[in-house]
């Protein structure tokens, strides 16, 4: 997941974000829209880890960095549209669809949260949170065999910016906040196996 910010708490300390990448898998089931050919309706479930990098840039020498572990658990249901036609074996589609993503901090970033903080409080709770969104993308299959392939898949992935259960600004019940909104596009490739069902 990318989504770097740069912003100011207490207006006038300079903080910047950003998430690095962990590792991930998907894995999903295609079934075709009335018998077709070419369009199918497809279910999937997607897992990741990232870092979210939290830099406060006050002391420029020597900014501080912390890091809170978030998962990102991703449910999908897209529409596929593949190419009526085969060449060498390889076989275009697009895909368009919704999805539902429920990022949650790992109990090692709650824990980091609750000693040393988040942005300028001390103490900060941090929760898992869920959002809806939309994906767009396509790729290619490959035929490997009678009944196995290779997909390679490119997609976009857009939700609204997490923010791990923190209000934008402090609140009577929270001092910790997290001053981002708007929405992260998230592009994700992958590589995978595909098994082809009945004829």
């Amino acid at each position: 997941m990318r989504d770097a910010r740069s912003f100011y708490a207490a207006a006038s300390i300079p903080f910047n974000t950003l998430y690095a990448t962990g590792g991930a898998a998907n894995l999903g089931i295609e079934v075709p829209l009335k018998k077709s050919k070419i369009f199918g309706l497809e279910a999937s479930y997607g897992f990741s880890q990232n870092n979210l990098k939290v830099t406060n840039n006050n002391n420029r020498t020597s900014p501080v960095v912390k890091s809170y572990g978030v998962r990102d658990s991703r449910f999908s249901g897209d529409l596929v549209v593949h190419s009526p036609s085969t060449y060498r074996g390889a076989r275009p589609y697009f895909v368009l669809g919704a999805e539902y993503d429920r990022y949650s901090p790992t109990s090692s970033a709650m824990t980091t949260a609750r000693r040393s903080g988040f942005l300028l409080a001390s103490v900060a709770r941090l929760a898992s949170e869920g959002d809806g969104g939309v994906n767009i993308g396509g790729g290619i299959d490959y035929k490997l065999g009678k009944k196995a392939g290779l997909r390679l898949d490119v997609r976009d992935h857009v939700t609204s910016s997490p923010t791990l259960g923190l209000p934008y600004g402090s609140t009577p019940t929270s001092l910790a906040y997290f001053p981002i909104s708007g929405n992260a596009q998230n592009i994700v490739y992958t590589i995978g196996l595909v098994y082809h069902f009945g004829k």
